[in-house]
This record gives structure tokens, C-alpha cells and sequence, in this order.
């Protein structure tokens, strides 16, 4: 009977000493696809994972070497597919255990990967002290995107970060 409650005793303190949990929020996919092809939407860019495991692992957990590998390379072209992160996707957690992956379900679309050369425009934000601009010059005044077929076929050129020309009186150049 001595025996007995000793081990119920022992289960329980060892139970506490390893039953520490943790959420890392946004671990970042880290996502493969096959050689030509593009990612044209995903419906989440990081999960939410639930850790287990003692203290000392918890505390030598870094988020920043964390991530959900997801891969892509068996799906086709213009293919989407649902994918379930599984906790042997999760690398980085050494000595931990994964109780939830949230979302668990990731909808992925894919579409060849094409390349093509778009001007850059400056978006401009306020207005001068006086008149109005006349000019906008962006370097470089092209850029070369790659990605998805789809996503190039509208996209027409791209814009810089806003410009604040508010009470502006004079040229300026801003980097």
C-alpha cells in the first residue's frame, strides 16, 4: 500500500515538473513549392502553436528559430489544395511537444511563375504650400517582378512608399 501511494505521489510531482505550456503566436510557413511554379494565395501565412513540455524546455524555446514547414512540390500547375500542418511540421522545438496547431488547415492556390518588368510610380501624399507638383521621378523607374502568372497578368506597375509633399515649397529627394 506504502508502495502504492508513493507512486501516485511521484506520477503526480513528475506530472507538474513537465506539464508546461506555451502559445507562440505567428510561427512563420515556411513553404516549397516546385521549380517554375508561384504561390497565388494562401488563406494564413503563420499558425498559432500550443507547446507542452518542462520548464527548462519552455524557457529555452526561441520563437525566432520556429516554423511550419508546408510542402507544395507534388501539387500542380493552377492546382489548389487544403494542407494540414501535422506537429512533425513544426521544426525548432526541440524537446517539446506540440498539442495544437491553430489554424490546423491551410488553403494554398498555385499558378506558374512568371517574370515581368513594371514601372515604379511615386504615391504622393498632402498637398504643397503652393500649386501643385509637376513632377515625380522614381530610380529606378522600372523594377522586375516574379511571381504568380495570374497576379502579374493585372498588375500594370507598383508604387513607392507614400511621399509626403505637405507644405513642400522646393525639389526635394527622398530615399
Amino acid at each position: 500500500m506504502t508502495a502504492l501511494i508513493l507512486a501516485i505521489i511521484s506520477w503526480y510531482a513528475i506530472r507538474d515538473a513537465i506539464s508546461f505550456e506555451v502559445v507562440i503566436r505567428d510561427v512563420k510557413l515556411d513553404v516549397q513549392v516546385r521549380e517554375g511554379m508561384a504561390i497565388l494565395d494562401q488563406s494564413a501565412s503563420s499558425v498559432d502553436v500550443t507547446f507542452l513540455g518542462s520548464q527548462d524546455d519552455i524557457q529555452r524555446l526561441d520563437p525566432k528559430h520556429l516554423h511550419a514547414m508546408v510542402d507544395l512540390r507534388g501539387i500542380g500547375t493552377s492546382a489548389t489544395e487544403v494542407v494540414s500542418i501535422r506537429s512533425r511540421d513544426i521544426e525548432g522545438s526541440r524537446g517539446l511537444t506540440v498539442n495544437e496547431i491553430v489554424p490546423y488547415r491551410i488553403r494554398f492556390s498555385l499558378d506558374r511563375e512568371e517574370e515581368k518588368t513594371v514601372p515604379v510610380k511615386g504615391r504622393l501624399i498632402g498637398h504643397p504650400l503652393a500649386g501643385q507638383v509637376e513632377n515625380v521621378s522614381c530610380e529606378p523607374a522600372t523594377v522586375v517582378l516574379r511571381g504568380p502568372a495570374r497576379k502579374l497578368q493585372v498588375t500594370e506597375s507598383v508604387f513607392t512608399q507614400p511621399i509626403d509633399v505637405d507644405g513642400r515649397i522646393a525639389s526635394f529627394v527622398k530615399r
